[in-house]
């Protein structure tokens, strides 16, 4: 008998032993309950049931079913505490499924948490599963019930890699383990889990070469790609490299340490390098061109250079591969290091600094170290061809100044000697190429010479080094320094008393001048040194008895004695005098001129100019050249002859007549006199002068002349003009600086037929009406100093950066024959010169622009100060003048829309060396205020006409006094 809390309805069946109520089937289910009878089965009862059978394995407590007490769970869950749930959690309830021959386990409970749901995977695996008769429904109440209380669905990341920790490799298990992490990677989330971190190796690896097929690796230690194994990288297995992102294996190595590995084992063979270059040639996007990584692996010693010598030829040396080319190269294989990897590997050497062929730079860092094995080794043509490639890139070598240095100093370069064959049986004959032989050798710079005076050559040939006679050698040697052969020739001329009769130099000196012009025809202006115009002025020709020179060479104790017909002497650069004997030789009269005519003057030029100088005109035209301009010149001298002698006898005579009744003036008086009255005297006796044919320069093609002296008024009163200006100043009457201000203010044409004053209208002040024709007005003292400073006030700064100024050709109204040409100017402004503000212009093919002002910095800054000084005589602001520069061209200066414009090319080669001295500074500002006068009077008439040569001498005249208060200055010290 029992009390009725200690017993259970007939219902309770979880137990066989628990005391049930019977014979009470007519009292009601109420009535019990209510007196205490149990429906359920405490659970204290229940975990003590559970916890003595889980430690003894016995079923003497009781046949019960696990499986039973789970429904009963699940029966009452509802009415579980959470207390008594989480107690169920952490006791064992639940067998395992055992195998058959597995007897200990058999009976043994197991928390939920150690057991996994029933499946075939799980069971392969060898994991503890839930014993469950019947089929396992995960959704079933009892799954999720046992769900809730931690049944394990599947393993967890962890668990699957301790078993295949431990599996041993290639197994079943393994195989299986890792077939069901790939398979269940998202299903289950182990993509979320972070596989890098894992520290225990459990992934199986490819094994190197020698070592056994148990290999496992973590995954930091271990790549997907099967060609990082060539770096001693381990490689997940084959199979499983496509799944490498499942299990947290990178690709490939870091870059940074596949490199370390290749730079401490470079491969020492062309097989293993082939396969070394090839694997980092797929990964080139992660080495930059220019970064790091890519320079230390170009300067790190990798590639194997195979030695191919008889005492060693399996010798292997190393190289970077900025210091080796790809390819075979006939030209520099036996001087430079070259291999071939075939092309993939090709491209990863490429990416690190390696080249198919050397540089120039390289090239002429290997002459200088080491030219004697390269002559040895190369032979002389090609030694010749490093030497041409050097030449094609000399500008970029420049840039590396201690390289050009030792490239001047480096006997690297080759010379060329004219040796006497040894041979008895033959006469010698100087004249005979045969007599010689080229010897090459190596030498300096400045022990050779370069050949541009050949007949100097034939002379010293034998004790001479040259350069190689090609142009491109010879401006590369040039630029290094060696001497030209004609700059070291040193002649001492003897000569006889010049001849009574000067007829054939007269004839000779007017050839030249003749045909120096179809000479120079095809010649560009950079390569001209003096036109027809400047000879005509300048060059000299007197005939002696005799003439003998003496050839020496700087630096050289040789000499030469022989006697000429013809030789060039010249006190100063701004003369030239030519003394040939009675029979002359124009070959030796060509090469006497020519250093007047070219800068650089060639074998063929000496010949062209002696065929010009003793062939017909006719003759020539049939050879090609134009002389029709010199045909017509000829046939227009004849006639005009006569009328100029007949127009000089009237303007004498009227001249005369002229003075006679003039009423003589004192010196300053006349020095006021109004300007205007002179040309128009000159205007009124141009009326009565009958018609003359044109003058020269009105025939079209014809060469220009320089300027006949006319006798006249207008001639003459020029003449006194400039006259007076170059006395005042100090400057020589025949010097380029006279001429120039001459030229300036005639327009360059002395032979202007008249002088118009400016368009004036004349004007009675008081009634402000048109004076009557017979009435002669002078111009106003007033008016002209007016117009002259609405000329200067006209001059502005220029503003646009860029200039275009297109030639023009205008006809002038008041000399029809005579056309007015302005040069054209395509010019990039550069800058703003400090401290004065001029700004700079340079031709539009100027390319390096801060090269040219880094060059001419001290050019500019002397210029710049003399325009400054010349624009305060005007008292104009120094921005209102710029400086432009061009390469060739014929214009001094010009004015654009009031902005004046000084060429800094003429300032250069005509004043720059003289501005150390007082006299040279006064010549060159001289020359440059008379070229601002001109340019002035632009702004007041734009074309060369006689209006713009009366505003030129009148800005003259109004600034001379200015002037020479400056001069002064600068020759008493003060400026």
């Amino acid at each position: 008998m029992r009390t009725p809390p200690q017993a259970y309805f007939g219902s309770v069946k979880l137990f066989d032993d628990l005391p049930t109520i019977v014979g009470l089937q007519g009292v009601k289910e109420k009535f019990l309950a209510s007196l205490g009878v149990r429906k359920t089965v405490e659970l204290n009862v229940v975990f003590d049931r559970l916890m003595a059978k889980s430690a003894t394995g016995a079923t003497e407590e009781g046949k019960w079913s696990h499986v039973e007490l789970i429904k009963y769970l699940i029966s009452v869950k509802d009415d579980i505490p959470q207390e008594d749930l989480k107690r169920l959690r952490n006791t064992p309830i639940c067998p395992a499924e055992t195998q058959s021959s597995d007897q200990l386990d058999k009976g043994r409970l197991h928390k939920l948490s150690d057991l996994y749901e029933p499946s075939d995977s799980i069971r392969r695996l060898g994991l503890p599963v839930l014993h469950w008769p019947g089929i396992w429904r995960p959704q079933s109440p009892e799954g999720r019930f046992l769900k809730a209380l931690n049944l394990q669905p599947y393993p967890s990341v962890p668990d699957l890699v301790n078993i295949l920790s431990k599996a041993p490799t290639g197994s079943e298990l393994q195989q299986s383990a890792i077939t069901y992490f790939i398979i269940n990677n998202y299903q289950n989330g182990y993509n979320r889990y972070p596989m890098t971190q894992i520290d225990k190796a459990f992934l199986p690896v490819q094994p190197f070469p020698g070592e056994g097929s148990n290999l496992i690796a973590k995954p930091s230690q271990c790549y997907a790609n099967p060609q990082a194994a060539v770096l001693r990288f381990r490689t997940l297995r084959q199979d499983l490299a496509p799944h490498a992102h499942m299990l947290g294996v990178a690709t490939d190595p870091p870059i940074e340490a596949a490199a370390e590995r290749l730079i401490k084992s470079p491969p020492l063979t062309v097989a293993q390098a082939k396969v070394l270059y090839g694997y980092f040639a797929g990964r080139l996007n992660e080495i930059g061109p220019s970064g790091t990584l890519a320079e230390r692996l170009g300067d790190a010693q990798i590639v194997p250079i195979l030695e191919n010598s008889e005492k060693r030829p399996d010798a292997v040396r190393f190289v970077a591969p900025r210091a080796c080319f790809l390819g075979d190269s006939t030209t520099y294989g036996n001087i430079f290091d070259f291999c071939d990897f075939g092309p993939e590997a090709n491209s990863f050497l490429l990416r690190v600094g390696s080249k198919h062929e050397p540089s120039a730079a390289e090239i002429a860092g290997m002459l200088v170290r080491q030219p004697a094995r390269l002559l040895q080794t190369l032979g002389s043509e090609k030694y010749l061809q490093l030497l041409r490639k050097i030449a094609e890139s000399a500008a970029n070598l420049k840039k590396d100044k201690a390289l050009w240095q030792q490239l001047k100093r480096a006997p690297c370069l080759l010379a060329v000697k004219e040796v006497v064959r040894v041979d008895s049986e033959k006469v010698r004959d100087p004249d005979d190429e045969e007599m010689f032989i080229k010897e090459y050798s190596l030498a300096s710079a400045p022990e050779m010479v370069i050949v541009d005076d050949f007949g100097t050559f034939r002379i010293f040939q034998s004790s001479l080094m040259t350069a190689p006679q090609e142009e491109v050698l010879e401006d590369l040697y040039a630029a290094l320094e060696t001497p030209w052969l004609s700059k070291l020739v040193e002649d001492d001329q003897r000569m006889g008393v010049l001849l009574k009769d000067q007829t054939s130099a007269q004839r000779l000196q007017k050839l030249i001048v003749e045909r120096c012009r179809l000479f120079l025809h095809d010649h560009t202006a950079d390569v001209i040194r003096h036109d027809a115009r400047w000879l005509e002025q300048n060059l000299t020709v007197k005939a002696t008895e005799f003439l003998q020179i003496t050839r020496r060479l700087k630096g050289y104790r040789m000499q030469f004695l022989e006697k000429r017909t013809a030789a060039l002497h010249r006190e100063t650069k701004r003369d030239a005098t030519l003394y040939v004997t009675a029979q002359f030789d124009l070959y030796e009269v060509s090469r006497a001129v020519m250093s007047l005519l070219l800068k650089r003057p060639r074998q063929q030029d000496f010949l062209a100019l002696e065929t010009i100088l003793e062939s017909d005109l006719r003759r020539l035209k049939t050879k090609g050249y134009n002389v029709d301009r010199i045909l017509r010149q000829k046939a227009a001298e004849s006639r005009i002859a006569e009328s100029e002698r007949v127009k000089r006898e009237e303007e004498v005579r009227r001249l005369a007549e002229a003075e006679a009744a003039a009423v003589p003036l004192p010196q300053d008086q006349r020095a006021i006199t109004n300007g205007e009255s002179a040309p128009q005297v000159e205007q009124q006796q141009q009326q009565r002068v009958p018609d003359t044919p044109d003058r020269q320069l009105s025939m079209p093609g014809a060469f220009a002349n320089s300027p006949e002296q006319r006798p006249g008024s207008s001639g003459r009163g020029k003449k006194n003009v400039f006259n007076n200006i170059s006395k005042a100043l100090g400057l020589s009457q025949g010097g380029p600086t006279s001429q120039h201000m001459q030229n300036m203010l005639t327009n360059g044409d002395n032979n202007t037929a008249q002088d118009l004053p400016p368009p004036y209208e004349p004007r009675d002040p008081n009634i402000n009406k048109a004076l009557g024709p017979g009435t002669e007005q002078v111009t106003s003292p007033r008016a002209l100093q007016q117009n002259l400073q609405n000329a200067i006030s006209s001059t502005r700064p220029y503003n646009p950066r860029t200039l275009f100024h297109p030639p023009q050709t205008n006809e002038i109204k008041e000399t029809p024959s005579y056309c007015d040409s302005k040069p054209g100017h395509d010019l990039q402004y550069i800058t703003d010169l400090p401290p004065h503000g001029i700004k700079l212009f340079l031709s539009s093919r100027t390319v390096d622009a801060n090269g040219f002002i880094h060059a001419h910095r001290e050019l500019l800054e002397r210029f710049t100060q003399l325009l400054a000084e010349t624009a305060a005589i005007f008292a104009l602001p120094p921005e209102n003048l710029n400086i432009f520069h061009d390469e060739s061209g014929a214009s001094i200066a010009f004015n654009s829309n009031g902005s004046i414009f000084c060429n800094l090319r003429y300032f250069e080669q005509l004043h720059l060396s003289g501005m150390t001295a007082p006299e040279g500074r006064v010549e060159a500002g001289a020359y440059w205020w008379i070229t601002v006068c001109h340019e002035l009077a632009h702004n007041l008439v734009s074309e060369h006409s006689s209006q713009h040569s009366y505003y030129t001498e009148s800005m003259v005249a109004g600034y001379f006094r200015p002037m020479l208060v400056w001069a002064g200055r600068v020759m008493g010290g003060v400026a």
